[in-house]
């Protein structure tokens, strides 16, 4: 039986600090031991030029024309779907709203990248529903020659619909306003929409974006009432930032990056994403106005390595008591109250009413992977000028673990593929908290390798026919002291039977999932890292490797059981079952 290092540099196991019931209190004003120095004027040049080059910040008063003309076109077909059904209620055409388009997110804060999705929310008058919105408008979406890879996920916590449109992918969220009136006073203010069509260029119409009240909360459902929110947030911070809004973009825009390096950047993974980053920036930003970019990095790693989770972040006092004109209570985060929100780890909590917390998804193994991973940007930051260059070297993530699993997500189809992607995508969270036990540390890894077959497809000994799209996920294990072996078959063949139930899942779809020792990962995950050209140039792969398996046979370090071992991880208990086969059986 085959013997794995289980090289860690923490020695002592730890569970991941579970939540608490604790009560509800503003942040402190941050760490009063920090005494920090201004950095020079250039260095912030610097990391602004950094980021410019990397394409992670957009220049200035740049206007992104392909996604302003992919808005207007989505406004069309929305108010095209309200007319459909306002005609079918027989509504008054002089009484019609427009759905309004908002952005929010990173688009909205201008931090958002080339290639980046766009967050909108489409605020609908009462006549249309949310069934209406995830059935009729898919299937106007689906029949428009320029919308492709339509996905609706009407179950999500925060109810969504994903498409690309004219190669913008945009990810669109979904409120129904229990009154017209605010939406026919904003459509009188803005520009018809034959006006904007008529445009030849986004700089002849500036888009007026719908401004999120207290009022629009008056009697919605809840899903409304998240979706509202999550715009508003993007409302507020622009507005609270005001004063230093370039230091907070390359600040925020240096963030993310970082965390997209080190693969901590997927919200669906239950890591943070956009919104979340932007609030803790802007939390840093309130406390230390006027400070460069470079300086407010170093005060952000400095503050979250250290903050002690579960205390809850806001940036503002959380409002219990509705305002003025809006009727009855909505639920705000409470451990006090909702025992569900005392569970939660990292309490990132909305500027708005009512209070949510906007990282609901982080997991103990994500949190534990964005602690370390903070701790040592902050290190890096201590040492000297400049030393922020070095928190955006490639990630030495798959040279600091032994042990990991592998999971290939792949379909014969290029649509098939995008849907199925999707669909495991946002059940990979379920699979790394149930594999997090006593005995197991799951450290997973924010980042999607893919495999595009079309340019296989040229190689002359290639078979088509066998070629998939494919797209591979890894997670790091490691083990508590004086555990010997460990047995996986349970969450890994639970997660597989979920996806196998999956209805839209037609033959092509597949998952497979192996176990993988250091020494066997694919090159795909070395390439481009300066960390792993480092090390190949100290010492020999084959030399390297039967060190580790030696140093680990002296130490009898953890074993993995036969049913982990790469050849038996793919038999029909945990590889999924093809649907064909399936129908067949029952």
């Amino acid at each position: 039986m085959s013997k794995y290092n289980n090289k860690s540099p923490n020695r002592k196991f730890r569970n991941g600090g579970k939540a608490g019931r604790y009560k509800v209190r503003e942040a402190p004003a941050g760490p009063s031991s920090f005494i920090h120095a201004t950095t020079p004027a250039h260095e912030s040049e610097c990391l602004e030029k950094l980021l410019l080059e990397r394409e992670c910040l957009s220049e200035e008063g740049r206007n992104d024309e392909h996604k302003e003309d992919a808005l207007k076109i989505l406004e069309t077909i929305l108010c095209k779907w309200a007319s459909t059904i306002q005609d079918r209620m027989g509504t008054s055409k002089w009484q019609r709203p427009r759905v309004a388009l908002v952005t929010f997110g990173s688009y909205r804060l201008r931090v958002h990248r080339p290639e980046s999705d766009m967050d909108v929310l489409a605020i609908a008058p009462p006549e249309c529903s949310r069934e209406d919105f995830f059935s009729t408008l898919v299937t106007m979406l689906e029949a428009d020659a320029r919308v492709k890879n339509v996905h609706a996920i009407p179950s999500a916590f925060i109810p969504v619909l994903k498409l690309c449109l004219n190669e913008v992918a945009i990810d669109m969220l979904f409120a129904r306003l229990s009154s017209s009136d605010r939406l026919l006073e904003f459509q009188k203010q803005s520009p018809p929409l034959f006006v904007t069509q008529a445009a030849t260029s986004t700089k002849d119409v500036v888009r007026r974006e719908y401004v999120i009240e207290d009022a629009d909360f008056v009697g919605v459902d809840e899903a409304s009432v998240r979706s509202l929110n999550g715009a508003r947030v993007s409302q507020i911070i622009k507005k609270m930032v005001e004063e230093s809004m370039q230091s907070f973009r390359v600040t925020l825009c240096a963030v993310k990056e970082w965390a997209i390096i080190h693969g901590l950047y997927s919200n669906i993974l239950g890591f943070l994403g956009g919104i979340n980053f932007a609030i803790l920036v802007a939390w840093i930003c309130k406390r230390h106005p006027g400070e460069k970019p470079t300086t407010l990095l170093r005060l952000f790693f400095q503050t979250y390595s250290i903050w002690e989770w579960p205390l809850p972040l806001s940036l503002t006092p959380v409002q219990r008591e509705p305002p003025p004109g809006v009727i009855g209570s909505i639920p705000i985060w409470d451990p006090q109250i909702n025992p569900r929100d005392a569970l939660h780890l990292m309490p990132i909590l909305t500027p708005t009413y009512p209070a949510m917390n906007s990282a609901y998804n982080v997991g103990i193994a994500q949190l534990r992977r964005m602690r370390e991973e903070m701790r040592n940007a902050s290190r890096r930051l201590e040492q000297g000028e400049e030393c922020w260059r070095e928190i955006f070297n490639d990630s030495d993530f798959f040279f600091r673990h032994n042990n990991f699993l592998q999971i290939t997500i792949s379909a014969n189809e290029e649509s098939d593929f995008v849907v199925w992607k999707r669909f495991c995508e946002s059940r990979l969270r379920l699979l790394i908290g149930a594999l997090e036990t006593p005995q197991v540390m799951v450290w997973p890894f924010a980042r999607f390798y893919n495999r595009d077959p079309t340019i296989e497809e040229a190689g002359p000994s290639t078979v088509k026919s066998c070629i998939k799209y494919e797209s591979n996920f890894f997670v790091a294990l490691r083990f508590a002291p004086g555990v010997d072996r460990v047995d996986l078959r349970y969450p890994i063949s639970d997660f597989a039977l979920k996806l196998n139930n999956w209805e839209r899942r037609v033959d092509g779809m597949d998952l497979g999932i192996c176990h993988l020792s250091q020494m066997e990962l694919p090159p795909f995950v070395f390439q481009g890292s300066t960390h792993a050209v480092q090390t190949m140039a100290t010492a020999d792969p084959k030399r390297r490797c039967r060190n580790e398996l030696r140093e680990a046979a002296n130490t009898g370090r953890t074993r993995l059981t036969p049913t982990l071992a790469k050849s038996t991880l793919s038999d029909e208990n945990i590889a999924l079952q093809s649907p064909t086969k399936k129908a067949k059986n029952e």
